[in-house]
């Protein structure tokens, strides 16, 4: 840039169209390449958090499946004493 020194920078107003247009790519590229990082961050941000829910969903599925197998037994066991109290009523006719 023409006039620019650490002493006396160049005023905009004293650069060329071409100075201007490359000032002003520059800071376009810098602002893309600052973007993609924060695109790649979140990415990555919203990954972890995906794999955390999908371990989430994992060990309730597993939680509801031991359950699910508790109450089979639970119900077994009642239909087991349902039998037993049925059994015991006609013994007692």
């Amino acid at each position: 840039m023409k006039g620019d020194t650490p002493i006396a920078p160049a005023t905009i107003d004293q650069w060329t169209d071409a100075e201007l247009d490359a000032f002003l790519t520059e800071k376009r590229e810098r602002r893309l390449r600052a973007f993609k990082i924060y695109e790649e961050a979140e990415a990555e941000r919203k990954e972890t958090r995906n794999q955390k829910l999908a371990q989430m969903l994992t060990k309730q599925c597993e939680m509801f499946r031991k359950e699910l197998a508790q109450l089979d037994r639970v119900l077994e066991k009642l239909e087991n004493r349902a039998l037993k109290i049925r059994a015991t009523k006609i013994e007692m006719e």
